[in-house]
């Protein structure tokens, strides 16, 4: 049994990935989880697929987007609040140019920033976004974003840069 104060989870959260999905088309995942990893699930290749089910616990970065083409996450509970490192629940890198979509999803913990968007076509759908007292729930200085029926709990929201563009839709 691995505890938080071995050897093991340390180098696990500061090193390991827990899904690494590259290259992959048509993806159907359900269920999946795991806890205390440096990035829960890593997109790093042209891939497409949809995630019902899943969560990460316990990481720096719950889900890091480097490449994907299109990739939907259903039903998901991402938390991040395990790292010294500047923490996020999702982030879309500025080399992301894909699509990303959350339904019906719990992105929370005390992060640096529960969603961070430098780029790619993002979507937050019935989504609740958690963070401590004066943390930000997003940050946002690339790309394009929706949140439709987003509700904020605790937060505070950032956008900056020229070629930002976030759209929101019944949210609270």
């Amino acid at each position: 049994v691995l505890t938080h104060n071995s050897a093991s989870a340390d180098f696990r959260l500061n090193n390991g990935d827990a899904f690494v999905i590259a290259n992959s088309q048509n993806l159907s995942c359900f269920d999946m989880f795991a806890y205390g990893y440096k990035n829960g699930f890593l997109f790093d290749g042209n891939s497409k697929g949809v995630f019902t089910q899943c969560g990460i616990d316990g990481s720096e970065t719950s889900v890091r987007m480097k490449r994907a083409e299109d990739v939907c996450f259903i039903n998901a509970q991402l938390v991040s609040m395990e790292s010294a490192n500047e923490k996020h629940c999702y982030l879309a890198e500025e080399g992301f140019t894909g699509a990303a979509s959350f339904y019906n999803s719990m992105l929370w913990g005390p992060t640096d920033y529960i969603v961070c968007l430098k780029n790619g076509k993002n979507g937050f759908y019935l989504v609740n976004l958690c963070t401590g007292y004066g943390e930000y729930a997003l940050y946002a200085a690339g790309g394009s974003s929706v949140f439709n029926a987003a509700t904020f709990h605790n937060s505070n929201i950032l956008l900056t840069g020229d070629s930002v563009s976030v759209d929101f839709i019944g949210w609270f």
